[in-house]
């Protein structure tokens, strides 16, 4: 999951290699919910200065993410980005729940959102 960095734009190619990393054969899609509060959406975000609540305001309802691991992040061992296909983050997953997830991107399991 490392091929993602906090300034990548997402192209149409990376959406493509983002859903490779899972193992779909392996790790058959099984649905569970989570009704999270995304957390730092109170920031702007650092690489582009764009208004976190701007874009969760201007995402609709239904909109696929990404969950993207953040491996160097220095508050949050287990940190996971929440990302727009275009690019643009809306905050993070919250510690509560992060570190299952995390594990299970890393075991190539897909995790939707």
């Amino acid at each position: 999951m490392g091929w993602f960095n906090k300034t990548d734009k997402v192209s149409e190619e990376n959406k493509k290699n983002y859903m490779e990393c899972f193992d779909l054969e392996k790790y058959p899609v099984v649905e569970k919910e989570f009704n999270i509060k995304v957390r730092g959406v109170t920031f702007e975000n650092e690489d582009s200065g764009t208004d976190r609540q701007l874009i969760i305001e201007n995402t609709p309802y239904g909109t696929h993410l990404m969950l993207i691991p953040e491996e160097d992040n220095e508050f949050d061992d287990y940190a996971i980005r929440i990302v727009r296909f275009d690019g643009l983050t809306l905050g993070y997953f919250p510690s509560t729940f992060n570190k299952e997830i995390w594990e299970k991107l890393d075991e190539g399991r897909f995790v939707d959102a």
